[in-house]
């Protein structure tokens, strides 16, 4: 069974997310905002890439296209984007950690996302808190 972590970055430090990351083991770690960048250069898909190496992705088609504008919820291609996901896991990796700046997973496009991915393979959904919150 794959196990689906979602962590919110503006809840964590890097340090302790590289840390959480680290303690899962072997994990791939998911980009899911609609843009890949970040006022916090710790949270850039640049530096993302750098530390996390071949374990990092960015899914676009996963990030929510109103992030910024408070309207409701809409992924950008929710069924694309949950299959790119599943055939990166299947290559080579059981587990994923889905990544945005959302502290609160209740009001997060995540929620969205682990709920198809739930109907779409069997997977235990588990939405890890930071220190910081």
């Amino acid at each position: 069974m794959t196990n689906i972590y979602t962590a919110g970055y503006n809840a964590w430090s890097f340090y302790e997310f590289k840390a959480k990351t680290e303690e899962l083991g072997k994990i791939l770690v998911v980009d899911v905002r609609y843009s890949h960048k970040s006022f916090n250069p710790f949270w850039s898909k640049k530096n993302l890439k750098k530390y996390f190496g071949e374990h990092y992705i960015h899914i676009k088609n996963l990030g929510n296209v109103n992030y910024r504008n408070g309207k409701p919820i809409k992924i950008y291609n929710l069924d694309k984007g949950c299959k790119q996901l599943l055939n990166s896991l299947g290559k080579d990796y059981d587990d994923c950690l889905l990544l945005c700046a959302c502290e609160d997973v209740e009001e997060c496009h995540r929620k969205v996302i682990v709920k198809k991915l739930q109907l779409m393979t069997l997977c235990e959904v588990i939405h890890l808190k930071g220190e910081e919150e």
